[in-house]
This record gives C-alpha cells, sequence and structure tokens, in this order.
C-alpha cells in the first residue's frame, strides 16, 4: 500500500508477482509443512488511513491506536487473537527481520500496532519509493535452535528457501 498516489507500484508485474498475495495460495495444496498463518487483506481506505498514521508518527506527531478504523484494528487484533502471542508478523513483501525486535515480532498484544507502524516505516525506506503493501501476514512463531547465544541477532539457523517454476508460477 504506501502513499495513495504510488499504490500503482502494486500492479507493476514484479511487485505483483513477489507479493505473498500472489504465491501463498499456490503452496497451500502442497503437502508442505507450513506455519499457522492469518491473512488480513487492507481495503484502499485502510491502507490509507495506515499509511497516514505511520507517516504522522515519523513526522513527530503522535497518534493514537484509536484513530484508526476500528474494524482495521479489530481484524489484526482478531487475527493475532487466532495465531497467539508471541506471533511473526509480515506485510504481503516483506518483514523487516533485520529489525525484528521493533518490526515482525509481536511479542504481546500492546505490541501489535507499534511493531506494524514500525514494519510499515521500514517499508518506506526499503527504496526510494517504498515498498507497496497490500497485506498483513500473521503466523505461529517457529523458535528454531540458534547457533550461537546472541539476542540481537533473529536466526541464526540454517533455513532454506525453495523456488520452483514448473506448475507454480
Amino acid at each position: 500500500m504506501m502513499d495513495p498516489k504510488l499504490s500503482e507500484r502494486a500492479n507493476i508485474p514484479l511487485t505483483r508477482e513477489t507479493s505473498m498475495l500472489h504465491w501463498w495460495p499456490k503452496i497451500q495444496g502442497l503437502g508442505l509443512p507450513l506455519p499457522g498463518t492469518v491473512i488480513v487483506e487492507l481495503t484502499q481506505e485502510e491502507g490509507a488511513a495506515l499509511w497516514e498514521f505511520v507517516m504522522s508518527q515519523q513526522e513527530g506527531g503522535h497518534r493514537e491506536v484509536e484513530e484508526l478504523p476500528v474494524d482495521l484494528v479489530n481484524r489484526l487484533q482478531g487475527a493475532a487473537k487466532v495465531i497467539g502471542y508471541p506471533l511473526f508478523m509480515r506485510t504481503d513483501q516483506a518483514s523487516g527481520k533485520h529489525e525484528w525486535k521493533d518490526t515482525c515480532y509481536v511479542e504481546k498484544g500492546e505490541d501489535l500496532i507499534g511493531h506494524l507502524s514500525n514494519l510499515l516505516m521500514w517499508h518506506e525506506m526499503a527504496s526510494i519509493v517504498g515498498l507497496p503493501w497490500q497485506a498483513v501476514f500473521l503466523y505461529d512463531l517457529i523458535l528454531r535452535e540458534c547457533a550461537c547465544p546472541v539476542e540481537e541477532v533473529y536466526s541464526l539457523s540454517r533455513s532454506w528457501r525453495c523456488q520452483q517454476r514448473s506448475g507454480i508460477s
């Protein structure tokens, strides 16, 4: 989502194809182990309200969560309740995991909107015009054994990313 004037970026083919809204439904029926996931797709109005909320926070203003659309806050909190805390949060484009303590890792309910705000600001800084976002994904947090006891690093354990073209793309 981002600045409503720039929302057409979400329709650029590469951006659209890297969105989890594009590929998540395609992997669900493949028998892969997947974390519990709840997707909160955002309306244009909700995206604009979130963007305005984030921008005003960063410009030194202070906004209260109550200023966001009640239905949006209820849907986000409801999705988080289904998953349970702590949880992992990202948008359809990215998670901001290099700043995980303040973005994608949500330990308790009081952190949800603040971490989402930080995550969306991370999107704004990810490129010269920001990354578009259209949905919030909430996952079961999967804890893994870490290679060393470094608290500031999100995950040093081994992980794999798989890509397949035939039959999925």
